[in-house]
């Protein structure tokens, strides 16, 4: 019998009382302060650099689609990339004529430093190839350069940033 009394009070003590003291929420909320003040300045830094990335992998989205929707259509789509106002737009040819299908700006922070395409666009014609390679460069506000490269021949569709391939 003294054996499960003693069980029983030792649970009472063990989880009787079973709150934080004042010091401990005190610590907790100190170490996580301290963490914070040390990863948002790294998270602020690299914001730049990932809306240069984010813009590069939506350019390598709207050359891809231009190029599916080629094949799919049997019809040429262009892409042109506008570097004086900032833009990217979709064109079908559409009887001897180009017809724009979707454009849009960059997002902010973000700047289309250059374009090596003829004219500043690339054409898929009906098979899906690219009517020339080419080179496009992002720069985000830190300097950080994103390049999308275009293969030719086959319209392989790369970028790359910091030497890595995202």
């Amino acid at each position: 019998m003294r054996s499960s009394h003693c069980r029983s009070a030792w649970r009472l003590s063990r989880w009787g009382n079973a709150g934080f003291t004042m010091l401990e929420l005190v610590l907790t909320i100190a170490i996580i302060a301290l963490l914070a003040l040390l990863v948002v300045p790294r998270l602020m830094s690299a914001s730049p650099r990932l809306a240069a990335e984010s813009e590069g992998i939506r350019l390598r989205a709207d050359l891809a689609y231009a190029q599916q929707l080629a094949i799919n259509e049997a019809r040429a789509y262009k892409v042109i990339v506008d570097t004086a106002h900032e833009r990217v737009a979709i064109q079908r040819r559409d009887e001897g004529t180009y017809t724009t299908a979707s454009q849009r700006t960059l997002g902010h922070g973000v700047d289309l430093e250059s374009s090596t395409f003829t004219d500043g666009a690339v054409v898929f014609d009906m098979l899906g190839a690219p009517s020339e390679g080419g080179t496009v460069v992002l720069r985000g506000t830190d300097s950080s350069a994103v390049t999308v490269t275009v293969k030719p021949g086959t319209g392989h569709i790369v970028v790359l940033s910091g030497g890595r391939e995202l």
